[in-house]
């Protein structure tokens, strides 16, 4: 696959995906399989993304949101279910939800 493919592939499995808490809702909290399927395509999906983050020419998007990752705060702050501990953090955090709304929105264009 190329660059492109990857990145379009990543952007349409996490934009499917972005239902899925509203699913859970309406389901009573219930995994459905239409969840489940969009979990796992976005899982497949970020795997491919990451084995090309050291490829060259990526997109200024790619490498902002790979950098986004390498930095995206403590693990405590991370998964703490109220949300992070530090301001650091936060805004680390923030920015790695950014850069990734960047990269869907880019891949969605491809």
């Amino acid at each position: 696959m190329t660059t492109n493919e990857i990145i379009a592939e990543f952007a349409a499995a996490h934009d499917a995906a972005k239902d899925n808490p509203a699913l859970l809702i309406k389901d009573s909290g219930k995994y459905t399989s239409i969840c489940v399927e969009r979990m796992k395509r976005v899982e497949l999906a970020d795997q491919a993304l990451f084995t090309i983050s050291n490829w060259p020419d990526l997109p200024v998007e790619a490498k902002k949101f790979f950098q986004a990752h390498e930095d995206r705060g403590c693990s405590s702050c991370r998964y703490a279910a109220c949300g992070a501990i530090h301001p650091e953090c936060d805004t680390k955090i923030k920015r790695w939800f950014q850069a990734r709304d960047a990269l869907v929105e880019y891949g969605l264009k491809l």
